[in-house]
């Protein structure tokens, strides 16, 4: 399985070496505003699989650097798959919350951590001002961290990063610290837990379950995963997707974008639009990379379509390449990638 990058955001420099000290972060969910009640717990439900979606893309044998109040500190190596002890996380709809209520109020409310991340120091650097970082971003040398991370944005609490920028953060941290130490962790000596965080898609149809589900799949299958990717100014691409060969070389590209919703598969010039602005995303793909590629797919993932769909995507000429329909509640089995 490919390694993955993070930056992961902590709410305060005392709790980010609380993790570093015992050797887990922890993730928690903001608390319950006084408006929700059992009858529009549907937002809270929601706002777990936004967490959800990007924990989706953390395993076992990842590279994290850790971020609070204007510090980032590396680089920490993931010893095990993330994991939950609360039952309510694991049973993330709408049905079950309603029907524990209290309780899963009371632990959100709490400030428990509900996942956690194992972790150990793989390369001793200090900490470091995000400003040096801020003006790398400004300036696209780093193209895969939006620069409003300057607003420290908690609600992104995992931030992905492509392996150029990670090995460019790597090299600055280098330049500042040349003689931090490298502890070697062997993990074929650790016994790797299978997670039990549950990514299924379920009937509440939130679009960042689709987005968890997607992620854990492809990840699974040894694809490269990033969501919220950031294309062109304050634009967000949902997910993208890649293989890379080990000395960098990008191929099979895919951008996707998901949709819960019923509108867009009702109206074709609304799909038409939609398609325009993936399109535009795309364009911004070969910088992203710093790389020439030789085609990009446009991955179009929707609950449902209407009868003429066949003959209306004839229609439409993209230069991101096909547009591949993908069923909502598809098996696994079916899920693929068409590269053009």
């Amino acid at each position: 399985m490919s390694i993955h990058y993070h930056l992961i955001n902590c709410d305060s420099i005392d709790i980010l070496k609380s993790f570093i000290e015992h050797r887990e972060i922890g993730i928690r969910m903001p608390p319950f505003k006084s408006h929700i009640t059992k009858e529009n717990i549907h937002s809270q439900v929601r706002m777990c699989w936004d967490i959800l979606a990007d924990v989706a893309r953390i395993k076992m044998g990842d590279r994290v650097f850790l971020h609070s109040e204007g510090q980032i500190i590396g680089i920490f190596i993931v010893t095990n798959n993330p994991y939950t002890t609360k039952d309510f996380i694991q049973n993330a709809t709408k049905n079950y919350w309603n029907e524990n209520f209290d309780y899963v109020k009371e632990i959100i409310n709490s400030g428990e951590y509900i996942i956690k991340i194992p972790i150990e120091i793989e390369t001793n650097y200090d900490f470091l001002p995000m400003k040096i970082i801020f003006d790398y971003i400004a300036h696209n040398f780093i193209t895969s961290l939006p620069i409003r991370l300057r607003y420290e944005d908690k609600n992104k609490t995992i931030k992905g990063l492509i392996k150029k920028d990670f090995i460019f953060l790597d090299k600055i941290f280098k330049n500042f610290y040349p003689f931090a130490t490298y502890n070697f962790i062997n993990l074929n000596q650790i016994y790797c837990r299978t997670s039990n965080l549950i990514f299924n898609l379920t009937e509440d149809l939130y679009e960042k379950n689709l987005e968890a589900f997607i992620v854990n799949l492809l990840r699974s299958r040894g694809w490269n995963v990033l969501n919220t990717v950031p294309l062109g100014y304050l634009k967000m691409a949902d997910l993208l997707t890649w293989m890379e060969t080990l000395d960098g070389f990008i191929y099979s590209v895919s951008i996707w974008e998901l949709k819960s919703d019923n509108s867009h598969y009702k109206n074709f010039e609304l799909f038409k639009k939609e398609m325009k602005e993936l399109q535009n995303r795309a364009s911004f793909l070969p910088n992203f990379f710093n790389q020439n590629l030789i085609s990009i797919s446009g991955n179009f993932v929707a609950k449902r379509y209407w009868d003429s769909i066949d003959y209306d995507i004839d229609k439409l000429i993209l230069p991101i390449g096909n547009i591949n329909e993908i069923n909502f509640f598809n098996t696994p089995l079916n899920f693929k990638i068409k590269v053009v």
